[in-house]
C-alpha cells in the first residue's frame, strides 16, 4: 500500500486531481490511519479516548479533524517510539495525511463563529471612558481584573457580569463623571444643558454616535435631551451612556436568517479599532463607516495601514504580545532574590518594555515574523544591559541596541521570557519547552497525569544531582516520555539561561549541558543550534503567530472551519516574506473577522 502511494501524483493525494480519484484517495488515507495509528487509536481501551476504527475522512466529525491535523502536523503523532510506525512512516505519509485532512476541512461551510456578547474588559473600558469624555483618569483602576480563556482576557464567554461587577462599573462611571466635571467636561464635548440652544442636536448627535459607536435613534436622542433638561444636566447625561449596554458591550445586528451575513460598517469599524487599539472607533474611522466605504479594499487598507501607524496600537504589543508571550505577568511574579541577586521590580519593568517595544517594532516597522526566534537587535535600558552583561548602554531609557552575538536577539533569549518560564528557586526546561510549543508553534502539550510526579522547587539538593539529571529520571516512566520526548529537548537548549535570563555557562554542580536530540532525531547544543532549528520551518512560526492573533481577534477560541482561515494566513505571510503587517491585513480581511451569523 506504501509503494502504491509513494507513486500517486501529489495533486491525487491532495484530492484535487477529479472526481474519479476520490474513492482511491479515501482508501489510501483510510489505509494511512488503520496502518499507523489504530494499534493505539482502537480496542476496548483507545488511547486518548479517541477510536479510529473504521476511519473514513468524509465521515468523521470536524473536530476530530482538526485535533488529528494538530497531532500529526506537530509530529506528536504517530509517536517515533512505536516499532512498527517508525518502520512504515515516513514524510510522504506525514504530508499525505495532513494533505487529506485539510482538503476535508477546506470543504466545511465558512462559518464566522457562534457569536457572543463581548463586553468591554477593564482595560477597553477605560480607553472608551477617556476617549469619550476627553479625560485623563485611569477609572479602570476600579474594576477587577478580568477573566481570561485562551490566555487572553477579551473573549466574550468569561466577560461575565456579576452584582458585584456592575457595582463596581458604577464606582467606576461615578469616579469618570467627577473627573469630567472637575476638568470641564461638559463644555468640552459640547453639551449644554439649555433645551433651546440650536446646537444641542448636532452635539448631542455626535457625543451619542461616539459612546455607542454607531448613529443614535431618535429615541436614544429624545430620552438624552430630556436628561440634559433635567436637575442633574450633564451629569445625568452622561451617566446613562456610560452604563448603557451599547457603551459597555460591543452589540452587533442579528438577522433571522440561517446564513452567515456580512456585518454592517459601523460594526466592522467596531471590531477593527478594539483589534488594533483595544479602543473605540476614532473620529476619521468613524466617518468611514457612515459613509459606508469601508469595506472598499482601497479605503480598509488604508485604514488599517493608518491604525498601525497611530501610537495606540502599542495594545498590540501591551495586550496582545504581553498575554501571549507571557510577559504581562512579570509585575506579580515571584522571584527568589536571595537566590537570584539584583532582581528589583526596576529590572522585571525592563525586562517587560525590552519585549513590549520589541512586539511594537516587529509590527510598527513592518519586520519579519521571524526575529520572534532570532533578530539583531533588541531594546535595552542601563539597567537590563548590565543585567545582559552588554556594555556601551547608558541611562534610563529604552533605545534599540544592535547586538553583537546570537545569544541574545528574539524572545526565546529576552530575561523576561526566560523569567516567566522559570520556577522562582530555579529555571525549569519543561515550561520553557511547552511555552515554545505552545507559544510559538500553537500546540499546547496535554496536562500531566495526576501521578506524574514533581521536580523539586529548589534544584540545590543534598543528592548533588543536575536539574537535568532529575529530569532525566523522571522522563524514564514511560507515562511520561511520551510528552517529555517532545518538550524537554527544546528546554534544555535555554540551560545556559539561568532563572532570571543571565547567561551561565555553569550551574552548581558543574558545566552547563545544553545538548538535545529533538522529536525529528536532529541533535542540537544549545540557543543558537536551537534557533536553527526552529527557522528551518517558518510556516511552523507562522501558524502559531497566526492562531494566536486571530484569537485575539475574534475574541473566541478557534473551531474547525477557522483551519482554512490559518492556513491562508500562513500562505499570505510567506507571500509576505513573513512581514508582521501581513497577518494583520490577512485576518482583517478574513470571512469570520468581517462575518457573523446566528446562534445554533
Amino acid at each position: 500500500m506504501f509503494q502504491l502511494l509513494a507513486t500517486l501524483p501529489l495533486l491525487a493525494v491532495l484530492g484535487v486531481a477529479g472526481s474519479s480519484q476520490e474513492p482511491l484517495n479515501r482508501l489510501l488515507l483510510a489505509e494511512l490511519v488503520k496502518d499507523n495509528c489504530v494499534s493505539c487509536h482502537g480496542g476496548a481501551r483507545p488511547k486518548g479516548r479517541l477510536s479510529l476504527e473504521g476511519f473514513e475522512l468524509s465521515a468523521a466529525p470536524p473536530e476530530q479533524l482538526a485535533e488529528m491535523l494538530d497531532r500529526v502536523r506537530s509530529g506528536e503523532m504517530p509517536p517515533a517510539d512505536e516499532p512498527l510506525v517508525h518502520e512504515s512512516w515516513n514524510d510522504r505519509q506525514r504530508d499525505a495525511l495532513i494533505a487529506g485532512i485539510t482538503s476535508a476541512l477546506a470543504k466545511l461551510a465558512p462559518d464566522p463563529g457562534r457569536p457572543t456578547l463581548r463586553r468591554l474588559n477593564r482595560h477597553e473600558f477605560g480607553n472608551a471612558v477617556r476617549a469619550l469624555l476627553g479625560i485623563d483618569a485611569a477609572v479602570e483602576a476600579d474594576l477587577p481584573e478580568d477573566a481570561s480563556s485562551e490566555g487572553f482576557d477579551n473573549q466574550g464567554d468569561v466577560l461575565f457580569v456579576t452584582p458585584r461587577i456592575a457595582e463596581l462599573f458604577l464606582d467606576a462611571t461615578q469616579h469618570a463623571i467627577e473627573v469630567f466635571e472637575a476638568q470641564g467636561g461638559p463644555q468640552r464635548v459640547g453639551l449644554v444643558s439649555e433645551l433651546g440652544d440650536e446646537d444641542l442636536g448636532p452635539a448631542l448627535e455626535t457625543f451619542l454616535e461616539r459612546a455607542f459607536r454607531r448613529p443614535a435613534s431618535d429615541s436614544e436622542l429624545s430620552s438624552r435631551a430630556a436628561l440634559l433638561d433635567g436637575e442633574e444636566g450633564p451629569r445625568a447625561l452622561v451617566a446613562s451612556v456610560l452604563l448603557s449596554p451599547h457603551f459597555l458591550y460591543r452589540i452587533e445586528t442579528d438577522q433571522e436568517q440561517e446564513l452567515p451575513w456580512r456585518i454592517s460598517s459601523w460594526e466592522l469599524a467596531t471590531r477593527l479599532s478594539f483589534f488594533l487599539w483595544a479602543a473605540p472607533p476614532d473620529d476619521e474611522l468613524r466617518a468611514v463607516a457612515r459613509e459606508g466605504r469601508l469595506f472598499e479594499p482601497s479605503v480598509l487598507d488604508a485604514q488599517v495601514q493608518r491604525m498601525l501607524d497611530d501610537p495606540r496600537s502599542e495594545s498590540l504589543a501591551t495586550r496582545f504580545a504581553g498575554r501571549w508571550l507571557g510577559f504581562a505577568d512579570l509585575a506579580t511574579l515571584g522571584v527568589d532574590t536571595r537566590r537570584f541577586q539584583g532582581t528589583s521590580d526596576r529590572l522585571k519593568n525592563s525586562m517587560a518594555q525590552e519585549s513590549a517595544l520589541f512586539f511594537d517594532g516587529l509590527v510598527r516597522e513592518d519586520r519579519s515574523l521571524l526575529e520572534l526566534v532570532d533578530s539583531s537587535s533588541t531594546f535595552l535600558d542601563a539597567t537590563l544591559a548590565k543585567h545582559y552583561g552588554i556594555e556601551g548602554v547608558t541611562g534610563g531609557k529604552m533605545r534599540r541596541v544592535e547586538l553583537s552575538t546570537r545569544r541574545r536577539g528574539g524572545v526565546l533569549t529576552q530575561a523576561s521570557v526566560l523569567t516567566v518560564t522559570s520556577q522562582p528557586l530555579r529555571t525549569s526546561p519543561v515550561v520553557r519547552g511547552a511555552w515554545i510549543l505552545d507559544r510559538l508553534f500553537g500546540d499546547p502539550s496535554p496536562p500531566p497525569p495526576p501521578n506524574a510526579g514533581n521536580i523539586p522547587a529548589d534544584d540545590q539538593q543534598e543528592d548533588g544531582l543536575s536539574l537535568r539529571q532529575r529530569l532525566e529520571r523522571h522522563r524514564a516512566d514511560p507515562s511520561c516520555a511520551s510528552c517529555h520526548d517532545r518538550i524537554d529537548p527544546l528546554g534544555f537548549a535555554l540551560e545556559n539561561y539561568d532563572g532570571v535570563g543571565r547567561w551561565r555557562d555553569e550551574d552548581h554542580v558543574g558545566p552547563i549541558d545544553a545538548s538535545a536530540v529533538l522529536p525529528n532525531g536532529s541533535p542540537i547544543d544549545g540557543i543558537l543550534d536551537l534557533k536553527d532549528a526552529l527557522l528551518k520551518d517558518p510556516a511552523r512560526i507562522a501558524r502559531g503567530t497566526s492562531e494566536a492573533l486571530l484569537v485575539y481577534a475574534l475574541g473566541r477560541p478557534l473551531g474547525p472551519a477557522d483551519e482554512t482561515v490559518v492556513a491562508e494566513l500562513v500562505q499570505r505571510l510567506q507571500a509576505a516574506d513573513w512581514k508582521a503587517r501581513a497577518l494583520v491585513h490577512g485576518i482583517v480581511e478574513s470571512y469570520p473577522f468581517q462575518h457573523r451569523r446566528s446562534a445554533r
